[in-house]
């Protein structure tokens, strides 16, 4: 892969081909199925070192659920019946017009600008340290090392192709990280909330919603209460209470957290505005949080309870 070569070995024929081109894998689970008890590593199968040089992978599971059900076997059914796939609305893309954009997007090298740089290297600081956190806590599937990074580029530089850019801008790489937020997301699969029959999917949504912002509260983002942080300094007399107040500053629970910032996580994870609001919604009918400041910021009513 890093060689961009590919060897061939079958029916007596041994060349080695170029392979310039971005590489779409597939793998079987280990044994022909999925175990959804262990994790995504043992079920692929494939070492770690290999899986790392993929920019991001999507588990695909074919779970039963019945819209989508439904909508395979009218496709099946039909196509069996006519010979012909069903009319779509709007029409599909022309294969024609598809080739002349992709033939256009090719011809384009994106460049990385300085400030977009700086903004890539923080981005992968903070991927670096989010990794440490999920590793500790034995949820973390893949390694993010500098081929995370290379990664990254990658992506924004395809996603200002796209454009018909000629450099790269804050929102590729914004996109390329919400992408592989959303593919690190899907492995993280949790049997007994997914395999639930009857499971209502957008009680699901708002719950996992609720434990982003949640999780927000104690990852170092948001701001503490300034009123506590008064009562503190009052009651806590002399520097010594000071420098710990100054110090717990950057820990601990931080029940103001900005909706700009939260939209940018929730959206990273792949949720929509509408469910975003469903769960803002929810929540404040049951007074955990509360909208201020023209709905530009959330504050949580329960001080760090449980």
């Amino acid at each position: 892969m890093e060689q961009q070569t590919i060897s061939i070995s079958k029916a007596g024929i041994t060349t080695t081909l170029n392979a310039r081109t971005s590489i779409l894998a597939a793998a079987n689970p280990l044994y022909g199925r999925y175990n959804p008890k262990i994790s995504p590593v043992d079920n692929i199968n494939l070492p770690a070192a290999l899986l790392s040089r993929f920019d991001i992978m999507f588990l695909i599971l074919d779970k039963p659920r019945r819209e989508d059900d439904e909508r395979l076997a009218q496709h099946v059914t039909h196509v069996h019946m006519h010979s012909a796939h069903p009319t779509i609305d709007p029409p599909p893309i022309s294969p024609s017009l598809l080739r002349s954009y992709i033939a256009l997007a090719r011809k384009k090298r994106p460049t990385v600008p300085q400030q977009i740089s700086e903004y890539i290297i923080s981005a992968y600081v903070n991927l670096r340290k989010h990794h440490q956190k999920e590793e500790a806590s034995g949820r973390s599937f893949t390694y993010t090392s500098a081929r995370t990074l290379l990664s990254v580029i990658r992506l924004a530089q395809a996603l200002a192709r796209m454009r018909n850019s000629n450099e790269v801008a804050r929102e590729d790489v914004d996109e390329g990280l919400r992408l592989m937020e959303v593919s690190k997301a899907s492995l993280d699969n949790d049997p007994d909330e997914d395999m639930e029959v009857g499971t209502n999917r957008d009680v699901t949504d708002i719950s996992k919603i609720y434990r982003i912002i949640r999780e927000m509260t104690t990852s170092g983002s948001g701001r503490k209460d300034p009123s506590s942080a008064r009562i503190g300094g009052r009651v806590g007399r002399g520097r010594h209470n000071q420098a710990a107040a100054e110090s717990d500053d950057e820990g601990g629970f931080k029940p103001i957290q900005n909706m700009r910032e939260i939209r940018e996580r929730v959206f990273a994870k792949g949720f929509t505005e509408e469910r975003l609001l469903a769960c803002i919604n929810e929540y404040e009918q049951l007074d955990v949080w509360t909208r201020e400041n023209n709905d530009s910021e959330l504050r949580f009513l329960d001080n760090g309870a449980n």
